[in-house]
């Protein structure tokens, strides 16, 4: 019997070549352009996300002013200083701050003393994001309101010696602002926000308890 024998030659088939350096280049071009695509596109999201949050924030506190004035005889919480701080106190003395009369109707916890703690639902979620936010994260409205013919009122009365209003005394309420987002345009004080935190709008609490944001060209 014959046994035929193959020995391997040179002219064996050869291993598939990797990519070659322009395709490598390609690919890293591509990245690139879609990196600068998306990255603007990723922080407009999360722009809007930290809007919607804090409008949700401003309508929680006005479901917790309603829940006030209606175990208060339909009167505002007052005197408040014209600045909403975060902070919030429980121990009675209200301290002209918005969040230390709101307190129980949103669920916060209850504070020893006169212990003074921060609570996000007071605040903006992207102003808390911004370089050297403060304590004021919205302002409160104290010019005032229509509550008939020519006649206007304060309607948190301003602290410390001013005297809150009814809310049934308001006039036209979805027509008249309560909350709205503080910077240095509106405010007129360097804590604040150099320019309005959500871009063209700010973010509006009215009377009727509504949220809506205010071209910043309309204020």
């Amino acid at each position: 019997m014959i046994l035929c024998l193959k020995f391997p030659t040179g002219s064996s088939p050869r291993h598939p070549a990797g990519f070659t350096l322009i395709e490598l280049l390609t690919v890293i071009v591509i990245i690139g352009i879609l990196v600068s695509i998306l990255l603007p596109v990723a922080s407009r999201v999360r722009s809007s996300a930290r809007r919607t949050a804090c409008a949700s924030n401003m309508r929680q506190v006005g479901m917790a002013l309603v829940a006030y004035t209606m175990e208060n005889r339909d009167t505002l919480p007052g005197p408040l200083y014209s600045g909403m701080e975060a902070n919030y106190q429980t121990d009675g003395s209200r301290d002209h701050k918005l969040g230390s009369y709101l307190w129980s109707y949103l669920g916060l916890h209850k504070l020893p003393g006169t212990v003074d703690r921060r609570a996000a639902i007071y605040c903006c979620p992207a102003w808390s994001k911004s370089k050297g936010a403060s304590q004021k994260f919205w302002g409160i409205r104290h010019s005032g309101v229509k509550t008939g013919g020519a006649t206007t009122k304060d309607p948190f009365g301003l602290a410390p010696n001013g005297t809150p209003i009814r809310w049934g005394e308001i006039e036209t309420p979805s027509q008249e602002r309560v909350l709205w987002d503080l910077d240095q345009l509106n405010w007129g004080d360097t804590s604040v926000p150099e320019k309005p935190i959500h871009g063209e709008v700010r973010n509006v609490l009215w009377f009727d308890w509504h949220v809506k944001a205010v071209k910043v060209a309309e204020w």
